[in-house]
């Protein structure tokens, strides 16, 4: 039986009021919570031959803009080597985060609305398709492929037994990227988290602006 405009209605605000209380406990220092957002954004805007996503169905994702907050990534890094491994050294900090110096190292944090490099709004696709996550070994990486990665393996919505081994260096390495903070290499938390987060805060801001919720 086909779903009444009324009832995918209702069910978006369900997903908005998960995706805004999954947000809060992040943003309270519950990171863990970065897979039940992947979740949830998987089925707001992932579709696939058998599963339609909500956003889809309502009629919207492809007639809205998407706010872009992504940071250009510096296509000229310094290589170096760290433990045996080329990683590279970055001008700035490129994606969809930013950093925190902390007495115990660098902490990587959501910006939310006060990211500085903004570029506006971009269709659905250029939002969801082109690479703003770096990756090792000059790997660009899409807000989708974070979120099937989350969504599908992680535990977001399954766990699968084998993971991608570019969302896995992405989680345990900081994307083959290193800054250094009072003597300490690395980062404390996951990149993968936070870049999750601010998407999440980038499809509440496009749905605010273009008056869906």
């Amino acid at each position: 039986m086909k779903r009444t405009q009324d009832q995918l209605e209702e069910a978006l605000s369900q997903q908005i009021g998960f995706l805004n209380t999954s947000c809060q406990a992040f943003d309270s220092g519950n990171e863990s919570e970065a897979l039940r957002i992947a979740g949830v954004l998987r089925t707001l805007l992932h579709d696939t031959d058998n599963s339609k996503s909500l956003l889809g169905q309502l009629g919207v994702k492809d007639k809205i803009q998407f706010i872009d907050s992504a940071d250009p990534i510096d296509p000229t890094p310094t290589d170096r080597q760290h433990n045996g491994r080329t990683i590279f050294v970055m001008s700035g900090m490129p994606g969809l985060f930013a950093i925190r110096p902390t007495m115990n190292g660098t902490t990587l944090v959501a910006p939310l609305s006060l990211k500085p490099n903004a570029k506006g709004s971009v269709s659905f696709e250029d939002w969801w398709t082109v690479g703003c996550i770096p990756g090792e070994n000059n790997a660009r990486h899409s807000r989708e492929w974070l979120i099937k990665q989350m969504a599908n393996k992680e535990g977001g919505v399954h766990v699968d037994p084998e993971i991608n081994k570019g969302y896995a260096e992405l989680r345990t390495t900081g994307m083959g990227m290193t800054v250094s903070s009072n003597g300490v290499d690395g980062f404390i938390n996951s990149p993968a988290d936070v870049s999750v987060r601010q998407i999440a805060w980038e499809l509440l801001a496009s749905l605010q602006q273009a008056e869906i919720i």
